[in-house]
């Protein structure tokens, strides 16, 4: 549960966006009170949490994907890699993350230990939860690049098939897969709900802002940030955060980490979840 993402797409204009989540949100878990969303995995599996997404965005969730760290690293191994630009420097021993800044071609274990930074990156959690936006993006770019016909499509379903947990029916997958080629990585905007860290009790925790409401609300017409195309002016890369004074954000390390997707106006489902650490070293 602490990897975490919405994507949504319009399949009319082909803009959408992904809206990662920090794993310490404190929000409401259907049927357990208040916690960390995080929590909702091994409270209630995928299922759960996706449900519990739906009650705090108001966007419907029609499928998941749920993978570990694991198959994470088998997918992109499989599929021959992904072409990440790294935005700065990283040297962290706790993730393995050690990489100049430009662009990488990553195998499974470097895309896992970038994705996983947390600790050597200017705003922690948020700063990670971005990353692996980017890791998703530039698996949707290396789609479009390789992939020409419906045989290319089946290959990587199958890998998918192979290494991760779907509840999408088989006859859909096919033709989520046609939408995602067709997408333009140009139109996709990568962002992170915005979010103060706090305490609730003795935990360190994550209350997300009005920022986020409106988030929310904005796409849920259309699944774009800024109106219909997605052309309009879109948040800056990192999201702003406000730390309050003594507070870190720590917690142990859950079941499994997850991603959301839903499709749109319908916004386009998809959980991921990476078991157990992709953001815990």
């Amino acid at each position: 549960g602490d990897s975490l993402h919405l994507i949504g797409v319009d399949p009319q204009t082909g803009a959408g966006t992904v809206v990662g989540f920090p794993r310490d949100s404190w929000v409401k878990i259907p049927g357990h009170g208040t916690g960390k969303i995080n929590s909702a995995l091994a409270k209630g599996g995928p299922k759960l949490m996706a449900e519990t997404i739906r009650q705090l965005t108001g966007l419907p969730v029609d499928f998941y994907v749920l993978t570990a760290f694991e198959g994470f690293q088998k997918i992109v191994d499989e599929l021959g890699g992904v072409n990440v630009h790294v935005d700065r420097k990283m040297n962290d021993k706790m993730s393995g993350a050690r990489f100049d800044p430009g662009w990488h071609n990553m195998n499974g274990g470097q895309a896992l230990a970038y994705s996983r930074d947390r600790y050597d990156v200017p705003n922690g959690d948020f700063s990670r939860s971005l990353h692996q936006g980017n890791v998703m993006m530039s698996g949707l770019a290396k789609l479009r690049a390789e992939v020409g016909d419906d045989a290319g499509l089946h290959r990587w379903i199958g890998v998918l098939l192979r290494h991760a947990d779907l509840d999408s029916p088989p006859q859909s997958l096919l033709p989520l897969a046609a939408l995602a080629r067709r997408l333009d990585p140009a139109k996709i905007t990568n962002v992170v709900a915005p979010g103060r860290v706090g305490t609730a009790g003795a935990a360190s925790v994550v209350y997300l802002t009005d920022e986020a409401r409106k988030l929310f609300l904005d796409l849920r017409p259309d699944a774009a940030i800024g109106g219909p195309t997605g052309d309009q002016p879109r948040p800056a890369a990192t999201t702003t955060t406000t730390i309050a004074p003594s507070t870190t954000t720590t917690s142990a390390p859950p079941a499994a980490e997850t991603t959301t997707s839903s499709t749109a106006p319908h916004i386009l489902p998809t959980t991921t979840t990476t078991a157990r650490g992709l953001l815990n070293p």
